[in-house]
């Protein structure tokens, strides 16, 4: 994430087993299909856009995924071309 609103628990081992975030890794965001039992817990009215949760446990919307990332590190390759 960028900014001072990063993710802080994200969904990942390595982050996990050293005890630490990854400063600047993209997560998945919001869910509003609800695949991970943290956001089935949500409320029925939560609007889609804030269907996010910083958690280890809520990998659907945080975790930290290489097809995530590739796609961040190309598009920025582009923007800087």
């Amino acid at each position: 994430g960028f900014g001072s609103n990063t993710p802080s628990d994200v969904h990942s081992r390595v982050a996990k087993a050293k005890n630490t975030s990854l400063p600047g890794a993209l997560v998945g965001g919001p869910d509003s299909y609800r695949d991970d039992k943290l956001t089935q817990a949500l409320p029925d009215n939560m609007p889609p856009a804030k269907m996010y949760i910083d958690s280890f446990d809520s990998w659907s919307t945080n975790e930290v995924a290489v097809y995530y990332n590739s796609a961040l590190i190309h598009m920025l390759g582009r923007i800087k071309d």
